[in-house]
């Protein structure tokens, strides 16, 4: 395992024990599920670089197309009780590569936060995933 992903690894359990933390222990959880464009046209040695869909073109005509990288996030829905800022906190982040696509990515996160004994999903009554109109 390589240092950046052993880190990436480290830093994700631990914001998802400090969320968990801070959440409790529901009844139902809610998953927030999207694929986000990063755009990196600059970094020509950086790996798999790819064509991606860019949603967002400022400039008539041009074509929604950027390189770079799509990441998928599985992000945990959070509400106050006491009413305030509802919160959408990433649980998962992976990147999507040019061989797999954002479902199938988003597919397998879900199942490793469903499958993790230290977070309370896999054993939650109800967990409902509010997942982008493109799933």
């Amino acid at each position: 395992m390589s240092a950046d992903k052993s880190s990436h690894d480290f830093i994700q359990k631990s914001l998802q024990e400090l969320y968990i933390s801070y959440y409790g222990h529901q009844q139902a959880y809610v998953f927030q599920t999207d694929t986000s464009p990063l755009e990196k046209p600059h970094s020509y040695k950086m790996a798999e670089r790819h064509y991606i869909n860019v949603p967002n073109q400022v400039i008539p005509g041009n074509k929604n197309l950027g390189i770079g990288h799509n990441y998928s996030y599985v992000n945990l829905g959070y509400t106050p009780p006491q009413g305030g800022s509802r919160w959408s906190l990433p649980l998962d982040v992976e990147r999507v590569t040019p061989q797999s696509n954002g479902i199938d990515t988003a597919l397998r996160q879900t199942q490793r936060l469903m499958d993790n004994k230290a977070l309370p999903f896999g054993t939650a009554p109800l967990v409902i995933d509010e997942a982008d109109s493109g799933y």
